[in-house]
C-alpha cells in the first residue's frame, strides 16, 4: 500500500480506522504512528480476533522499535516483521550502528592515531638526525676553513 492507498483505505473503512487509531501510543510521534498505522492496516486482516490483535500490536511495536529506535531482536522475529512491513516506505529513517560496528570504528581510530603518532616520532627522529648531521658538516667545514 502506498501512502495514498492507505488514506483511501482509511476513508473507505472508517470503523476499522477508528479502531486502529485507539492503538496509537501517547508519546508516539506523527511520523512513527503513520508508519506503524500502515503496518497495522496491512496486516489486520490476518489478526482480527482479540488475542491475535494483541499479537499484531506487539509485532507492530517490534517493527517500529527496530526501525525508529534501533532495537535488536532475534533474526527470525526481524525477518517476520520485515516481511509484514514489506513495501512500507519510512522517510528519513535513522541509521543505527551495532555495538560491533562501533567497536570496530573506534579500533580503526586508535590504529590510525597510533600509526600517525609513530610516523611523527620517526619524522622527528629524522629531523634531529638531519640537524645533527648538518651541524657536523658545518663544524667540519669551519674546521677546514680555520685550519687552512
Amino acid at each position: 500500500m502506498a501512502a495514498a492507498d492507505v488514506e483511501d483505505f482509511i476513508g473507505q473503512n472508517r470503523l476499522l480506522s477508528d479502531f486502529i487509531e485507539t492503538f496509537r501510543g501517547v508519546s508516539e510521534s506523527d511520523k512513527h504512528w503513520k508508519s506503524r498505522r500502515e503496518f497495522l492496516f496491512r496486516n489486520i486482516s490476518n489478526y482480527e480476533e482479540k488475542p491475535r490483535v494483541d499479537h499484531l500490536l506487539a509485532l507492530s511495536m517490534v517493527w517500529a522499535n527496530h526501525v525508529f529506535l534501533g532495537c535488536r531482536y532475534s533474526p527470525d522475529l526481524l525477518e517476520k516483521v520485515g516481511e509484514m512491513a514489506e513495501g512500507i516506505v519510512v522517510e528519513d529513517a535513522p541509521v543505527f550502528k551495532t555495538r560491533d560496528e562501533l567497536i570496530k570504528q573506534q579500533q580503526q581510530r586508535v590504529n590510525r592515531h597510533t600509526h600517525t603518532h609513530a610516523r611523527s616520532v620517526h619524522a622527528e627522529e629524522y629531523r634531529d638526525n638531519a640537524t645533527h648531521l648538518s651541524d657536523h658538516v658545518l663544524l667540519q667545514k669551519s674546521y677546514t676553513v680555520l685550519k687552512g
